[in-house]
């Protein structure tokens, strides 16, 4: 069986699923599809639509193809409303539940890269929304190895988190997607503290087109980053 996710809730592991429904379009309710249950949470289902229905934080583990948690969404206000047998998969059970989370249209295909190991070169955040993109980087936090910023291409600013992620923290790092962000950075607990030397090739191309570029540069070096703009 080769499970997509892992549920936590309550600080126990409820179990691993196949497939999620509804998680990364924003709906308010999302199908956990294919839960294995472990043990005793498995009466979990028995409490749904009752007063000692949980009702709390949980966290959603997203798994490599070999099991390996490879990022996560924190959910708020995790109810379980309905459950069913999956089609055809004895013993896995269709979870529905409401469950608030921070995601961005699109970043389902962003996640199925990184599932499958293809997220193994700079620059492939080009060819996915860069919203998309962003949020996964934030859920990930790898802390790869560092390289210049390749500042081609970088038309908006959403475009220069993406490549700043890229060059701090490798393939699909990320290194704020604001200016708060990456100020926050720069503090600690997301790869690179300061001092450190950037490198910003063509940099001339953000400078034309992105009215934040001087601000995200003052804040790179108000934080202690050495930035060298070619």
């Amino acid at each position: 069986m080769e499970w997509h996710y892992a549920l936590t809730a309550g600080d126990v592991l409820w179990g691993h699923g196949t497939g999620l429904d509804g998680f990364f379009e924003g709906d308010e309710q999302v199908v956990l599809c294919g839960l294995a249950l472990r043990g005793a949470v498995a009466d979990q289902l028995e409490r749904i639509g009752s007063r000692r229905a949980f009702r709390g934080a949980a966290r959603l583990s997203l798994l490599d193809a070999a099991g390996v948690p490879v990022g996560r969404y924190a959910l708020t206000g995790f109810s379980p409303v309905a459950a069913r047998m999956t089609p055809g998969r004895p013993g896995l059970v269709d979870l529905t539940v409401r469950a608030g989370r921070v995601v961005e249209p699109g970043a389902a295909a962003v996640w199925e890269l990184v599932r499958t190991g293809r997220l193994d070169r700079p620059g492939l955040w080009r060819a996915y929304g860069r919203r998309a993109w962003l949020s996964v980087a934030l859920n990930r936090r790898v802390h790869g190895p560092a390289g210049p910023l390749d500042g081609r291409d970088l038309v908006d600013v959403d475009a220069v988190y993406c490549a700043l992620g890229e060059a701090v923290n490798g393939p699909g790092g990320y290194y704020g997607w604001n200016l708060d962000a990456v100020a926050d950075c720069l503090r600690g607990g997301f790869g690179a503290v300061p001092p450190f030397t950037l490198e910003w090739r063509d940099a001339d191309v953000a400078r034309a087109r992105v009215p934040e570029f001087a601000a995200v540069v003052s804040v790179l070096r108000e934080g202690g980053v050495d930035v060298h703009l070619r």
